[in-house]
């Protein structure tokens, strides 16, 4: 299983040496017990393969199954200590989200195993810490899918699917607040902590009026919709550091949350986009899947203000635009031990933009795998610099197919 996750192929040599004529029948009787033994192994394999693909699908399909009502609980400021969810696969009790009170006044969920429906930006205020049930990620192999039985997985009730879709703002065209329908995910504020869960989006596409990317993130912190000029040349742009502007550099006033930086934001061992993986068919995966624009997008500010994040041990299996952007006035970050595949773009990004100190910030010890192809390898890199003052960039491994066939 794991090696067809990895996409690799074991082939052996087999030498034939000389025989005489008077061993013909040996021969041939050693070829026909030899025939009968791979064709029992290859029984055997497709049988263990069969196996292994339906424990993960049992295992899915036994996942108790909410709906969205937690995401006013998380957005809200209540913390009970247990709150009751109702099952939608009919199971006559459902599990609980449990609240505890940190030292500092925050609030620490913790959610059970299971698939939850999200269908919004959801708001995680200061202070709050989400936690799923277990780490979906193997650290010998980040690659491997896990069983879902044990996983707190969130689920986008909808998704991407029509290239002409509005998303960006460019050119004032969506009213405040479509943005946060579009981007189904989590919009995380200063002193946030996610950990062990998983999230899976339905975008099938990139919209054209996302082709500067202006979002779209399982995990976001505040800014501006818009991403700022980025279409042309950039003299007379380098003073656009207040306000929110379109990709043309018209100023509109769309946010997401108060538009303003955040700091101490952690996205600790989460997964993306790889619960509707099936394992063996990553090439169609890849083409026609469904997941989230990006994993991580951090947005510009309105007012310049600096946003501070780390983002470790996220694995993303795929995206039709970056894996991980860090756009804007991005300071003291840091992207470690990270795996990302099957990008639609750059996987590991940071686009400073115009911002005016950009500086302190590390990309170490990730993993990047087949930039560019979810949109057919016409775009994409391991890592992408747009643009800063301070970045060290270590210790990362960069894997892409030795033929994609796009020409220039």
């Amino acid at each position: 299983l794991d090696d067809s996750e990895q996409g690799l192929i074991e082939t052996r040599k087999v030498q034939w040496k000389a025989f005489r004529p008077g061993a013909f029948f040996a021969v041939c009787l050693v070829t026909l017990i030899v025939g009968v033994c791979w064709a029992r192994k290859v029984v055997s394999q497709t049988s263990s393969s069969t196996k292994s693909m339906a424990l993960v699908s049992f295992a899915a399909g036994s996942l108790p199954k909410y709906d969205a009502a937690w995401q006013t609980l998380i957005s809200g400021s209540d913390c009970p200590d247990a709150f009751h969810l109702k099952s939608k696969n009919g199971a006559k009790s459902g599990g609980k989200i449990s609240c505890q009170k940190t030292d500092d006044g925050g609030r620490h969920f913790k959610f059970p195993a299971g698939e939850f429906d999200i269908n919004q930006q959801v708001v995680v205020p200061a202070g709050t810490i989400l936690e799923g049930n277990a780490n979906p990620n193997n650290p010998s192999n980040k690659a491997k899918k896990p069983l879902a039985i044990k996983q707190t997985i969130f689920v986008a009730t909808k998704g991407i699917s029509d290239f002409g879709t509005l998303y960006c703002g460019n050119d004032n065209n969506i009213p405040q607040g479509q943005a946060q329908k579009l981007r189904i995910g989590f919009l995380l504020n200063s002193n946030t902590i996610v950990k062990h869960i998983s999230y899976q989006g339905k975008d099938t596409v990139r919209p054209h009026d996302n082709g500067y990317l202006c979002g779209g993130g399982a995990f976001e912190t505040p800014g501006c919709v818009s991403s700022g000029f980025s279409n042309g040349v950039g003299n007379g742009h380098e003073g656009q550091r207040y306000g929110c502007f379109d990709s043309k550099g018209n100023a509109n006033n769309l946010i997401t949350g108060d538009g303003k930086g955040v700091k101490n934001v952690l996205i600790d061992s989460v997964r993306v986009n790889d619960y509707f993986r099936e394992v063996g068919g990553e090439g169609d995966y890849g083409k026609t899947g469904q997941g989230s624009q990006v994993a991580v997008f951090v947005a510009m500010t309105k007012d310049n203000s600096p946003t501070q994040i780390t983002i470790r041990n996220l694995v993303s299996m795929l995206t039709r635009g970056d894996g991980i952007n860090l756009h804007g006035n991005v300071q003291n970050s840091i992207v470690e031990d990270c795996h990302v595949e099957n990008t639609g773009d750059d996987i590991y990004a940071f686009w400073g933009s115009y911002a005016e100190n950009p500086v302190g910030n590390v990309f170490r010890n990730n993993v990047g795998v087949n930039p560019g192809m979810t949109r057919w390898y016409k775009y994409g890199v391991c890592v992408a610099i747009y643009g800063v003052k301070e970045l060290t960039v270590t210790g990362n491994k960069c894997y892409d197919t030795r033929n994609f066939g796009q020409s220039c």
